[in-house]
């Protein structure tokens, strides 16, 4: 990061450095608070660190524009099954659905297990996620208490996950080496 800064007091300047010093970003055992001139590197005398330096764009000073979001345009009930239909064949068909139908996040519907489905008592319990963090996948909790939630089971997501759970079981019995063992409860 550079901060470019302005002297008060510019007569304690060399006469080649009356102009705006940046502020070094601290380089390794270098301290984040040294200086040194923008156009020629000299650094700053030492009778300037004092409150003689001012940052030239001082938070105080700036006037950040008014953050507005986006506004988000849900798809209509024709689209989403628009969607659904396109979609029916592909093997992430169950997680589309428990996105859409459920409200999961992308990451919640990824971390779903098999224990995590009561096919019973018609409850999706939602305890984990996936997420990436410095590049990798890795299952993790959910973001807050309220995201550790018990869901229903809708119709529509009970047929599309028996159908992966058979796909996947048929898919082990075909290539038990190509798979790892299934989860137990």
């Amino acid at each position: 990061m550079i901060l470019h800064f302005k002297c008060q007091n510019s007569a304690s300047l060399p006469p080649s450095c009356r102009h705006s010093l940046i502020a070094s970003s601290g380089q390794a055992g270098q301290s984040a608070t040294s200086r040194s001139c923008a156009r020629c590197s000299e650094p700053r005398s030492p009778a300037l660190s004092g409150s003689s330096w001012l940052p030239a764009t001082s938070p105080r000073l700036v006037e950040l524009p008014a953050w507005e979001p986006s506004i988000v345009a849900p798809w209509a009930s024709a689209e989403a099954l628009a969607f659904l239909s396109a979609a029916s064949d592909d093997p992430l068909y169950p997680a589309f659905v428990l996105l859409l139908l459920c409200g999961m996040r992308r990451g919640e519907a990824l971390g779903l297990r098999w224990a995590d489905i009561d096919f019973d008592g018609q409850m999706i319990h939602v305890r984990q996620q996936i997420q990436r963090v410095q590049g990798q996948l890795q299952i993790g909790p959910v973001k807050t208490r309220a995201g550790n939630r018990d869901l229903p089971l809708i119709g529509l997501a009970r047929i599309a996950l028996t159908a992966r759970q058979a796909q996947q079981e048929a898919d082990r019995a075909a290539e038990p080496s190509a798979h790892r063992p299934a989860p137990t409860a």
